[in-house]
């Protein structure tokens, strides 16, 4: 008899392979979950890299802007004792021109007769010239005594202003650390679930529920932050014991800051050639008179010209010096009363066009004018002496103001410059600039050493199993390897330099690409890729294993044993750690 009910055939496979089908969903919900748990170990430690890295590049954008601060106040105070100088230079001119006048009468009226007859000849030109004089004396003696009462406590002012600006730079660097660390814990707690707040003081304790930094983490925060405070970047100061490699780096940066009128960039070869040039200290006194007339002979031409020229001439210039550890503000102002006559002619001829030509110049000292802004040091004649003019270490010294003809006066502004002394200036203040590092090299020993940030993360596996179901047996894919106890993961970040080229409003004068600076705020903050060398040390100290095969150790002599006593090794340092 055949039957016809075939019904509940397929029961007998589902029931035999339901047991097999609950292994694999077992199988991969714990495999799901542990690779969730690594996405989320990652995302923690990429967050808390560049969370780090972003808060030292703000640290050093701080430092920036107020380097740049710390210049503006010095080129204030470079303009200051400029101000002084010129009118110093403005009274002296003026008592010259007295003691001139005084001087022709003094040997005028020593000669009978005849001096008496050239004085009064020559007493129209004098007297003007006297005049003159006493204006001016009387003018910069006035204006001198107003804005040295004025520049004295402004110059304090300004340096205190400095200082405060350095120690707010090491606080804020100080107060970054602090600020990195509590991030990274912050970080990881907010990036992945089930990690609770902790205690600083159970920074060690590795066996707590949740994630948190692992014995490599530790150890490179630790080895950090020595290298974020003195390195990459670095306190510079003056003195016995500063940098005065990175002062210069800031006297250089002043002085290339410096606008016309302290740095006297835009003063004229030739005297009197501009009777005023805007926004520099330079003036001028001219009277130039010429006389131009042409001849016409038949077939040639010629062109005969003759020019006077007289007047005073001034040029002046501000700069930072540097003397017995330290450096200093200076000015100087120097003035030529200049005569020159030249004569000539030109003959334009079918045949040839030729001509000549005759120059006579006087160039007479008419007064210089000088001050400095000092503290601990003073610059004085001998420091002024000739040989600044080829042999000075600061290419351009006083703005090439040292020419043959203003040379004349720069004796008589070097004495004033010794008299008049601002002694309420405290000097360059130290500032946070680059370290001896070349900071366009990333050849660094150590992945976690300034400028990079490495960060270690690590969760146990026990720590995993308790917040999902618990099942008998050995179902745990993780037990078939009993020394991997955590999953982990690393990132490693990095603050760069990079000044945008994308607008022209950023881009360089010179159009060169800018080397990395503590002066301009364009510091950012990115993940960088970890190496061989990362990876290596997350292996053998996160996780006390050495990547290296056991067949391929054993095909060389020797290295099994090398393995085994760098895991040995792994072990004691991590039990170390956990000892704290």
């Amino acid at each position: 008899m055949k039957c016809t009910n075939q019904k509940g055939q397929a029961s007998l496979f589902v029931l035999a392979f339901t047991g097999v089908i609950l292994v694999c969903s077992i199988f991969l919900y714990q495999s799901g979950r542990i690779t969730s748990e690594k996405m989320q170990l990652q995302n923690a430690a990429d967050a808390a890299a560049f969370s780090a890295s972003t808060l030292e590049a703000r640290s050093l954008n701080f430092c920036a802007y107020t380097n740049r601060a710390m210049v503006a106040n010095e080129v204030g105070i470079g303009q200051l004792i400029g101000l002084l100088s010129l009118v110093d230079e403005v009274k002296t001119v003026g008592s010259n021109f007295e003691d001139f006048v005084a001087a022709i009468e003094t040997i005028l009226n020593a000669i009978p007769i005849v001096g008496n007859a050239i004085a009064l000849a020559i007493d129209p030109f004098l007297a003007p010239i006297e005049a003159i004089g006493i204006v001016l004396n009387d003018t910069g003696a006035a204006m001198e005594k107003v804005l040295a009462k004025v520049a004295s406590p402004l110059i304090r002012v300004l340096s205190v202003v400095n200082e405060a600006y350095s120690y707010s730079q090491m606080g804020y660097h100080g107060a970054t650390i602090f600020m990195v660390t509590t991030t990274l814990f912050k970080t990881i707690e907010d990036n992945v679930p089930g990690t609770d707040p902790f205690p600083i003081t159970e920074i060690f304790d590795q066996n707590r529920s949740g994630a948190h930094l692992s014995d490599l983490g530790i150890l490179a925060m630790a080895g950090h932050i020595p290298s974020f405070w003195k390195g990459y970047t670095t306190i510079h100061k003056t003195g016995k014991n500063g940098t005065n490699s990175g002062m210069r780096r800031m006297a250089a940066t002043i002085r290339e800051t410096r606008d016309i009128f302290s740095s006297g960039a835009a003063a004229e070869d030739e005297p009197c050639s501009k009777k005023f040039t805007p926004y520099t200290r330079d003036w001028h006194v001219c009277l130039d008179l010429k006389i131009d007339f042409d001849i016409d002979v038949e077939l040639a031409s010629v062109d005969f010209w003759l020019e006077f020229k007289t007047g005073v001439d001034s040029q002046g210039t501000s700069e930072l010096r540097f003397k017995e550890d330290n450096y200093l503000w200076s000015a100087v102002d120097t003035s030529i009363f200049v005569v020159d006559i030249s004569a000539g002619y030109w003959v334009t001829d079918p045949i040839k066009d030729f001509g000549g030509s005759i120059d006579i110049g006087l160039d007479v000292p008419t007064g210089g004018g000088g001050y400095q802004a000092a503290g601990n040091a003073i610059l004085t004649v001998s420091d002024m002496t000739e040989g600044l003019r080829k042999n000075d270490p600061i290419p351009g010294s006083y703005g090439y103001r040292l020419k043959e003809k203003n040379w004349l006066s720069w004796e008589q502004a070097s004495f004033k410059m010794e008299e008049n002394i601002i002694d309420t200036y405290s000097g360059l203040a130290p500032y946070r600039g680059m370290g001896s590092t070349k900071p366009e090299s990333s050849n660094y020993k150590l992945p976690f050493v300034s400028p990079y940030y490495l960060v270690g993360v690590v969760r146990n596996v026990t720590d995993v199993h308790k917040s999902g179901p618990k099942f008998s047996g050995n179902l745990n894919i993780l037990k078939k390897e009993p020394k991997i106890t955590e999953i982990g993961a690393i990132a490693k970040s990095e603050v760069y330099y990079s000044r945008p080229t994308d607008l022209s409003y950023f881009l360089r004068q010179d159009n060169k690409t800018e080397r990395p600076n503590v002066f301009g705020p364009f510091w950012q903050a990115r993940l960088s890729k970890t190496s061989d060398l990362d990876r290596f040390l997350a292996m053998a100290i996160q996780h006390e294993t050495i990547w290296l095969a056991n067949h391929d150790s054993g095909e060389v002599p020797g290295l099994q044993e090398l393995k085994k006593d760098l895991e040995a090794l792994s072990t004691d340092l991590n039990k170390l750690l956990k000892s704290f």
